[in-house]
């Protein structure tokens, strides 16, 4: 016997079935599908209202074909809230088991990339295939195997970057639907969907097996709503999101819509406010908006503290600054600003031009007041026009009196020590990697800060390694004789401000 159910936690269903009774090609032409977690079934049919007009299609064809059917529906929704925990298990699943194989796929780059070194070691020092030589042909296949396996480390690596990227993906599109604008969105749309089914079940022409359905929809949406509007209560409640309403507008105000900027309020409705013409936006929900301009001020939440406008397009300055260096292709003015957004960073806090950025990133971590922050990038910012209008770098430092922030952590002023990285420890604090060019030895400083963790050595075909790992998470791989500049624990922490 072939029982076709459906209930909202499983979806529709197929049971009953063996792999050579011809089942699957029947019910196919209907648009059930095989998977081997999930058996025959109708894809997307998870939390939804049965689909009756195919599973009584494909019933048929199976009784046409001699099979005996039995059709169970349960058509009782589960509440929001276990959808939505579920939901979220679901994502998180996905997104650990994508990570998973990117771990996988990043342990076969790792093993052919040490396989290709074995082969590598066999010819030291680049030397040359001898012609002619009884080694020649045995150098040329670890040759092709070495360069192959190069190529399949690096196709490994890079299908490692894209799971990974999938399963971030996955986590943020989870967390993207509890942003409370997209819960007000929500509620929009189930709104505007209980209408339209309110409108049909209205309708004279409805049969009754109509209506019953449409009052499903809505008896189901309503509920979901509700549960809806208790979280974004919830969050208003505890200050973490306060929507507008048109009490908060009058006609002459300047509102911000997401990405389309500033536009004046011509007047204000009851869920919306029409702005002026120019563009496609005459009208903006409230959900939309993102801050109200008015009298000069600037408001940013319904519930938060007005600040000059002025200040404020200075700091949106600062910050788009921040993003335009970080995208766009480095140009030569591109990369003149990048300069100079960098080294005003440095001023501001009395580092050299050649301080890494972590060493910025200890000061401005300890700036967690909102007027600070605001102070922070307007400080920033004269600083880099001054050095974007021409001003050398050490001019603009003796114009310029640091401000008064405590770091995390700073580099001393004395002369570090040098250590080979297995001689580092926890605790130490890095200053940077002592390397050599043709110029001479040099100390690269992009890495730098205190030392959380060091790994024990691990053999390669090429050496000994290990991993450093700094308090910001930073990793570094490198060779255990490779020369660092060290300031040891119990020698640092005295010189760093009170």
């Amino acid at each position: 016997m072939i029982t076709i159910s459906h209930t909202h936690s499983d979806g529709t269903t197929l049971d009953g079935s063996t792999p050579q009774d011809g089942v699957l090609d029947l019910v196919a032409l209907h648009g059930f599908i095989y998977r081997r977690y999930a058996g025959i079934h109708l894809p997307h049919t998870r939390d939804t209202f049965s689909d009756t007009d195919r599973i009584n299609a494909a019933a048929e064809s199976l009784r046409a074909a001699g099979f005996t059917v039995t059709i169970t529906i349960d058509d009782q929704w589960r509440p929001a809230a276990v959808r939505e925990a579920e939901r979220e298990d679901r994502a998180g699943t996905r997104a650990d088991r994508l990570s998973e194989r990117a771990t996988a796929a990043d342990a076969r780059a790792d093993a052919a990339r040490d396989r290709a070194d074995q082969l590598s070691a066999g010819r030291p020092g680049g030397q040359p295939i001898l012609i002619g030589h009884h080694s020649e042909n045995k150098a040329r296949r670890d040759q092709e195997r070495s360069d192959a396996l190069r190529f399949t480390a690096i196709d490994e690596s890079a299908y490692a970057a894209h799971l990974g990227r999938r399963a971030d993906g996955a986590r943020d599109n989870e967390d993207a639907k509890h942003h409370p604008r997209a819960i007000a969105n929500r509620i929009e749309e189930l709104s505007a969907g209980i209408r339209r089914w309110e409108r049909s079940r209205d309708n004279p022409q409805s049969s009754d097996e109509f209506r019953r359905r449409a009052q499903l929809h809505i008896d189901r949406d309503s509920e979901d709503r509700a549960h809806q509007r208790a979280k974004l209560a919830a969050m208003a409640q505890s200050g973490q999101f306060v929507p507008w309403t048109r009490d908060d507008f009058r006609v002459g105000d300047h509102v911000r819509v997401g990405g389309y900027g500033w536009h004046k309020v011509t007047r204000v409705n009851a869920k919306s406010v029409s702005v002026a013409e120019g563009g496609h936006l005459p009208t903006v929900a409230y959900r939309h908006i993102h801050g109200r301009r008015r009298d000069g001020q600037q408001l940013d939440t319904p519930a938060g503290i007005p600040w000059p406008v002025e200040h404020a397009r200075r700091v949106g300055q600062w910050v788009d600054l921040r993003a335009q260096t970080r995208r766009v292709p480095p140009d030569s003015a591109t990369r003149h600003k990048r300069y100079c957004v960098q080294a005003a960073q440095r001023i501001a806090h009395g580092l050299d031009l050649d301080a890494a950025d972590s060493e910025v990133t200890a000061f401005a971590q300890q700036v967690t007041d909102l007027d600070n922050c605001r102070e922070l990038a307007m400080f920033y910012l004269d600083i880099y026009q001054q050095l974007l209008d021409g001003t050398p770098p050490a001019e603009v430092s003796a114009g310029v009196t640091p401000l008064a922030i405590t770091p995390a952590w700073r580099i001393p002023a004395h002369d570090p020590a040098e250590r080979r990285a297995s001689e580092l420890r926890p605790g130490d604090l890095i200053k940077g990697l002592w390397d050599s060019s043709s110029s001479g030895r040099y100390l690269w400083r992009h890495f730098a800060g205190p030392v959380a963790d060091v790994s024990p050595a691990h053999s390669r075909p090429t050496g000994s390694w290990m991993s450093v790992t700094l308090v910001d998470g930073t990793t570094r791989e490198d060779k255990t004789h490779a020369r660092y500049a060290v300031y040891p624990a119990g020698t640092w922490e005295a010189t760093a401000p009170a």
